[in-house]
């Protein structure tokens, strides 16, 4: 879909002149979980003590109660789905 999940830095050691990451397609998946990547699955390059910097969510909830996000967020959605209701 090409949207930004996540910014980080990491420590990797990379030698340019052997692999260019221009030809790079690096993806990252939601997987329901817990990890560095704040339950994103990273394919496409190898992340070397990762620190996120931003994670961005898309499409719904279910990533709450998940790396530090509380449940409470979930009335959100429910206020949203109340609010299109009463406009209809």
């Amino acid at each position: 879909m090409g949207r930004v999940v996540l910014t980080s830095t990491c420590s990797n050691g990379f030698a340019y002149s052997s692999s260019s990451l221009a030809e790079s397609v690096v993806k990252g998946e939601w997987n329901d979980g817990t990890s560095a990547t704040k339950g994103y699955q990273v394919s496409g390059v190898t992340l070397d003590n990762p620190v996120v910097l931003s994670a961005s969510y898309y499409d719904d909830y279910s990533f709450t109660e998940y790396n530090g996000i509380p449940t409470l967020t979930n009335y959100v959605e429910s206020v949203f789905d109340w609010i299109k209701e009463l406009f209809k």
